[in-house]
Formats: C-alpha cells, structure tokens, sequence
C-alpha cells in the first residue's frame, strides 16, 4: 500500500486518463480525506448540500447534474438526508 501523498497523486492520474470516472472516498467528519485530495489539485472542497440546495432545491435531476457539474473537482458533504432531501 502507498502512503500519501503517492497514493492521493495516483488516483487522480487515473481519474484523469479516463474522462468520465468518479472516485468515492470515506472520510471522517471533517472531510481530511476530502480536503487532502483537493490540496493535491491545488483547489477546495466544495458542499455539495450548499449547491444543491441553494438559492433553492433543484426541481429535476438534470438541474442536479448541472449543479453538481459546475461544484468542482472535489466534492465534499453528499449526505443529503441530513438535510432534509
């Protein structure tokens, strides 16, 4: 097994050499995983309950694509039972 960050820079080369792929991680409550992944890439989390449900919920499920699209490489807080969806 890699240690960070050589395992972190190895799954984002092979998120980029296929377009298209999406990598899920379990992290702890505060999103280390999440934000170790995003400092690699030189960016921030993004909440995805903020984007969804921000200025208002979405209304259909190309809206939540089109939300979810536009976040960001890294995002972070898909627990949206918790907020009520």
């Amino acid at each position: 097994m890699a240690s960070w960050p050589e395992c972190g820079q190895d799954l984002l080369v092979q998120l980029r050499r296929e377009p298209g792929q999406l990598a899920l991680t379990v992290s702890d409550p505060d999103d280390r995983v999440a934000g170790a992944c995003a400092a690699l890439q030189r960016t921030s989390t993004y909440p995805a309950r903020a984007r969804l449900l921000l200025p208002a919920p979405p209304t259909n499920s190309r809206e939540v694509i089109n939300r979810l699209a536009a976040a960001g490489p890294v995002i972070v807080d898909l627990d949206l039972a918790r907020a009520g969806l």
